[in-house]
């Protein structure tokens, strides 16, 4: 196929898309210039009309202009999934829940065109050409999105293991296209990853937060860890890969503990590392669905990005999700960066805010 590379005039945008959850942060928007080139690129050499597979559409708007029965939307993030069908319901857009797909399931028809939005995780994006590169049909086209003050060399790298050609567009609005073709078909091993720690052997999809050793932040939360003698009901809330939730069950292996994470690929991870009995997981990002007052003890490293940008809305409702689900006498012991402000927040939420340890980086 010959495909120009015409840089876009304007782009056509058909629907009103919202960010969902809501934000405080008023300059934080539901899409970019990225998504608006790739859209362009896609409609104007009329590539829309095949099989198409969209992956990381953080609120849908991708999903929403190229949506069709040959459509299908792969997703991590369940707050990602919950956007895309409130905008899609809000834009009256016909598109079944069977069209969704995660990073890690294998896709039953081949695909013609992949659009991706780049992800900040560099092993996230390798796991997504890793999922396409095996669905792709052999002249298939992948259209890679990204605003150019993200770009690292180490992208071109990591496409060229899955496809044999790999092309660039000219900036555009302070965004640039990758158009790849010819998929390798190689098999890449593994899509997990394994490394030591002085908690045991940690096991975890590639694009999970914190790759190859506990992150610091996480690591200081252990070592200052001051669990109620008595806790029952034991909540990690953003888990990631479940360290600390593997940590408290060795120190109190009678207690129920539930992991909550927004991530898929997380949620599946802690699956592999902790085990045990009255060990619950749940792929969600808020505690709508925990009653008042049920636990004993919530631990937290908690989120403060939205991909590239920091959006505090995130661990604010965490905030005020653990104070509801927490028993009146129960203890909330977070680990947060230094230049996060989130003392006041707290105080707003809870009779008693304490710090117990803080360093040079982080504060609990």
């Amino acid at each position: 196929m010959n495909l120009s590379f015409d840089i876009p005039e304007q782009v056509a945008v058909k629907y009103n898309i919202q960010r969902y959850p809501k934000t405080q942060n008023k300059s934080l928007k539901s899409w970019n210039k990225a998504d608006e080139f790739m859209l362009d690129f896609v409609v104007r050499h009329q590539l829309n009309h095949q099989s198409v597979l969209i992956i990381n559409d953080s609120f849908g708007f991708l999903t929403s202009h190229l949506a069709s029965p040959k459509t299908t939307t792969v997703y991590n993030l369940k707050s990602q999934y919950d956007a895309i069908l409130k905008n899609l319901e809000l834009n009256q857009i016909q598109f079944n829940t069977n069209q969704f797909s995660t990073p890690i399931e294998s896709l039953e028809n081949k695909v013609d065109l992949a659009v991706l939005k780049v992800s900040k995780s560099l092993e996230l994006f390798e796991l997504y050409l890793e999922q396409i590169s095996k669905s792709i049909s052999q002249s298939g086209i992948v259209v890679c999105g990204f605003m150019t003050k993200y770009f690292t060399p180490q992208l071109i790298k990591i496409a060229q293991k899955y496809f044999s050609e790999v092309q660039q567009t000219k900036a555009w609005k302070k965004s640039r296209l990758m158009i790849l073709s010819k998929p390798t078909k190689k098999d890449y091993g593994s899509q997990i990853r394994l490394f030591e720690s002085k908690y045991d052997e940690i096991s975890q999809y590639k694009g999970v937060f914190s790759s190859g050793h506990i992150d610091y932040a996480t690591q200081f939360l252990i070592e200052n860890l001051d669990i109620p003698p008595k806790a029952r009901h034991i909540l990690d809330l953003a888990s990631g890969n479940g360290i600390l939730a593997k940590v408290i069950k060795n120190q109190q292996s009678s207690a129920h503990i539930h992991l909550v994470d927004d991530s898929f690929l997380a949620i599946e991870s802690s699956k592999l590392n902790v085990k045990g009995e009255h060990i619950y997981f749940h792929h969600q990002y808020n505690l709508q669905h925990f009653n008042n007052d049920h636990f004993d003890y919530v631990i937290s490293n908690p989120p403060f990005h939205t991909g590239h940008e920091i959006d505090l809305s995130l661990p604010t409702q965490l905030f005020k999700d653990a104070s509801r689900v927490l028993k009146p006498n129960g203890v909330f012991e977070l680990v947060a960066n230094r230049h996060l402000i989130y003392k006041p927040i707290l105080k707003q939420l809870f009779n008693q805010v304490e710090i117990k340890a803080q360093n040079s980086r982080f504060v609990v």
